[in-house]
């Protein structure tokens, strides 16, 4: 059903905010309208009318989490929603990138009948990103004090597995038992402490957990997340439900 006040929100969108990425999808999450750098993001050409399945196999299993994770709870407190998303990466092959989107509601000003999402999504790539990040899930609101950045600190697929884990929340129980899965040996909490404590913070040359999150996401460890992890984890990995949109940061919009 057409509606005039979507129809000029579009049409502003449309000569506004080509360069920023923004997405409206109808309730259906069938998308009204893409921008040109999101469009030149995702490289699927032309995705407007198209509902998330058709976009891509990826899209198509975003979406099964999507809605019951993050669109039904944007209209059932009818606020915005912001969310941390794995989607395959642009530059590196069998591995993944995390992304940012928020939600924001919009309703029909004259019916108050909520009639689209107005979405913009960033894949994590810039100093913004990383500081909201780093506030929301590390132990500490405060960056720790580090020593001066090594370049190129090598780890193996396992430890940046876990580093990843770590990132998004994960306790030595849940990291252990995923790890035991992935790799169909037998891994308790002890030893992924054991791993952290041995390994991991010897090359970041960090002492605690809050400092070495910090340190991963500056250095670039949300990128080229290995796929093998990403096959037995959900896509949605973090929802916030209860956000103040004047304290959101914008980032700069790197996407590429």
């Amino acid at each position: 059903m057409k509606n005039e006040y979507l129809d000029n929100f579009i049409n502003f969108l449309k000569v506004n905010f080509q360069q920023k990425p923004c997405i409206i999808w109808d309730m259906n999450l069938r998308c009204l309208f893409a921008s040109k750098i999101y469009k030149d993001y995702v490289n699927k050409g032309d995705i407007e009318g198209k509902t998330m399945e058709e976009i891509s196999e990826d899209f198509g299993q975003l979406k099964q989490e999507f809605y019951p994770k993050v669109t039904a709870k944007m209209i059932a407190n009818q606020r915005a929603v912001m969310t941390y998303f794995l989607l395959p990466s642009k530059v590196s092959e069998n591995s993944f990138d995390l992304n940012q989107a928020t939600l924001y509601p919009l309703f029909d000003p004259h019916t108050g009948q909520l009639i689209a999402i107005f979405t913009e999504a960033n894949r994590i790539g810039n100093d913004d990103a990383f500081a909201k990040l780093i506030s929301q899930l590390s132990e500490t609101n405060n960056a720790p004090e580090l020593k001066e950045f090594e370049a190129g600190v090598k780890v193996t697929e396992r430890e940046r597995i876990i580093i990843f884990l770590l990132i998004t929340g994960r306790s030595h129980k849940e990291i252990a038992e995923i790890i035991s899965k992935l790799y169909n040996k037998l891994i308790t909490a002890n030893n992924i402490s054991s791993i952290m404590s041995k390994q991991i913070y010897r090359k970041f040359n960090v002492s605690y957990t809050s400092a070495l999150i910090y340190k991963a996401i500056k250095m670039g460890f949300l990128y080229n997340i290995p796929a093998i992890l990403v096959q037995d984890m959900p896509r949605v990995i973090h929802v916030i439900e209860d956000i103040d949109i004047s304290q959101i940061v914008t980032p700069s919009y790197i996407v590429s």
